[in-house]
C-alpha cells in the first residue's frame, strides 16, 4: 500500500470517529446540565423548606415568649432556651420575603431580654427594630429604657425624645421621660413631661400621678432652699 493510500485510510478512520466523540461530548454536557438543575432544585427546595419551618417556629415561639415574660421568675427560667431557639430560627430566615418574620423574632428576643433585666442585649435587639422601623415610637421608648439601665444617659434621653416626637400624647412615654429627666436633674424637661403625662393619663392613674408630681416639686423646692 502506498504512502498516499495509508494517509487516506487514516483520514477516513479519523473522520469516522469524530461524530462518535461529538455525540459523547454532547451527552456528557447534557448530563452535567441535568445534574446541575437537580442540585439547584434540591438546594432551593431545602432553603425554602427551612425558611417556611423557621417562620412557623417564630410564630410558635412568640406565644411561648408572651407566657414566659409574664413575670421575671418565669422569664429567667424559660427565656434562655427560647432565645436560643429564636436565634436558630433567625439564621434560617433569609431573603426579603422573611423580613417581617425576622422583625417578629427580634421583637420576641427584646421582650425576653427586658423581662430578664438583660439590658445590654436588649439594646442590641431594640437597635435592630428601631433602625428597621424608625417610625414606631415603641422601639424608641423601650430602647431608651434599656439604654438608661445601662447608664447610657445621653443616648437614652435622645431615644426618649424621638418617642415623644412620634407620639407626643402617649401617657407612658411621657411618664418614662419625666422619671428619667427627674433622675438626671433635668427639671424643666421633667416638669413638661409630667404635665403631658398627667393630661393624658387614664382616670384611675391620674390621681396617683398627680401625687408623684407634687412630691417631686416639693423635693425640688427643698433642694433649692
Amino acid at each position: 500500500m502506498t504512502l498516499f493510500s495509508l494517509k487516506t485510510v487514516n483520514q477516513l478512520q479519523s473522520n469516522a470517529t469524530k461524530p462518535v466523540l461529538l455525540k459523547s461530548s454532547r451527552s456528557k454536557l447534557a448530563l452535567v446540565l441535568v445534574a446541575g438543575s437537580i442540585i439547584f432544585v434540591v438546594v432551593t427546595f431545602n432553603m425554602n423548606w427551612g425558611r417556611v419551618n423557621a417562620e412557623k417556629s417564630v410564630e410558635d415561639l412568640r406565644l411561648l415568649v408572651k407566657k414566659a415574660t409574664s413575670n421575671k421568675e418565669a422569664a429567667l427560667k424559660y427565656c434562655p432556651l427560647l432565645i436560643k431557639k429564636l436565634e436558630k430560627s433567625l439564621n434560617n430566615l433569609n431573603g426579603a420575603e422573611s423580613t417581617i418574620q425576622k422583625l417578629k423574632a427580634t421583637d420576641s428576643l427584646a421582650e425576653c431580654h427586658l423581662a430578664m433585666d438583660d439590658y445590654k442585649n436588649a439594646v442590641a435587639s431594640l437597635s435592630v427594630l428601631s433602625n428597621a422601623e424608625p417610625q414606631v415610637a415603641k422601639w424608641h421608648q423601650l430602647k431608651a429604657k434599656a439604654l438608661f439601665k445601662t447608664h447610657q444617659y445621653d443616648a437614652a434621653m435622645h431615644e426618649s425624645r424621638l418617642a415623644i416626637q412620634l407620639q407626643p400624647n402617649h401617657f407612658e412615654i411621657n411618664l418614662q421621660d419625666a422619671r428619667f429627666a427627674r433622675q438626671l436633674g433635668l427639671n424643666a424637661r421633667a416638669n413638661k413631661a409630667y404635665e403631658n403625662a398627667i393630661s393624658h393619663a387614664p382616670i384611675d392613674t391620674n390621681k396617683m400621678l398627680r401625687q408623684e408630681y407634687f412630691d417631686y416639686l416639693n423635693a425640688s423646692a427643698l433642694k433649692h432652699n
